[in-house]
């Protein structure tokens, strides 16, 4: 899959559901790591670690390197 092939809100559907919560919490929402952990019963190193993730699956869409390798 590459953008060229992705629909209308394109890079978005290479996002897992929990990566796109959590970017919607911590850039929609402005809410801080340990916030975002609290609504999600989670941690605030894996809002993180999610978060960077789902940068990481972004930049890679954006720049034409999707898929992402293993």
């Amino acid at each position: 899959m590459n953008s060229t092939t992705l629909p209308g809100s394109w890079p978005l559907v290479v996002l897992t559901d929990e990566q796109h919560e959590v970017l919607r919490l911590r850039v929609v929402h402005g809410l801080s790591a340990e916030q975002a952990a609290l609504v999600l019963g989670s941690t605030p190193a894996e809002v993180r670690l999610v978060q960077h993730q789902a940068l990481e699956a972004l930049r890679a869409v954006i720049t034409g390197s999707w898929p992402l390798p293993p």
